[in-house]
């Protein structure tokens, strides 16, 4: 009988967005609050956008308690435009950019010049070989095979682990032999 009365009413406080009506404000503000339909900050009595802008806007503008004007951060609506921004990069697959000012000037930033550098520092010379080897025996991995969870192995050497210990040796996750894999791993082109 209650439920019909709310609904009804035009008297009761009343979500918008979920079509609800509620006895008294703060059960709309907790509802606010426990529904995944809607970020709100019980503190500031604020809704935001999107996850990220709420999850923004308690990192930064509760910080401080004895600050009685309150946050004076950005304009309003800044995290909402923040957390667009973050959700966009992340739901896109990117990394998130770096402004240019924060870059250092002298960097190289092509992955061949940075591995020149790095073997220039260390006085090495590349070969443009990669040889593997195999955390077990330490040799060059000739029949390469992994795990399930992703390490790499002779063939010969897990096998004969996972007869004994039915575990990965490097993160010691259960592992059976017919998990394993074999790699065929080819280098195509030439680094120059």
């Amino acid at each position: 009988m209650l439920k019909i009365h709310l609904q009804s009413s035009s008297r009761h406080p009343k979500c918008t967005t979920c079509k609800r009506s509620f006895l008294n404000n703060n059960s709309l503000r907790n509802h606010y609050v426990l529904s995944p339909k809607h970020h709100f900050c019980r503190i500031c009595q604020k809704h935001f956008k999107t996850a990220t802008g709420l999850r923004i806007h308690i990192d930064f503008a509760h910080l401080d308690a004895d600050n009685e004007d309150g946050p004076s951060i950005g304009p309003d609506g800044w995290e909402d435009q923040l957390g667009l921004e973050q959700d966009a990069v992340l739901n896109g697959g990117g990394e998130i950019p770096i402004p240019k000012e924060d870059l250092p000037a002298d960097a190289p930033w092509d992955l061949a010049a940075r591995v020149a550098a790095l073997h220039i520092r260390k006085g090495v010379k590349s070969t443009g070989m990669l040889r593997p080897t195999c955390p077990i025996c330490l040799s060059a991995l000739k029949t390469m095979c992994t795990t399930r969870c992703g390490h790499v192995f002779c063939s010969a050497c897990i096998t004969h682990v996972l007869e004994d210990t039915k575990s990965c040796p490097s993160c010691r996750q259960p592992a059976v032999a017919s998990q394993l894999r074999t790699l065929n791993l080819e280098v195509f082109g030439t680094i120059q």
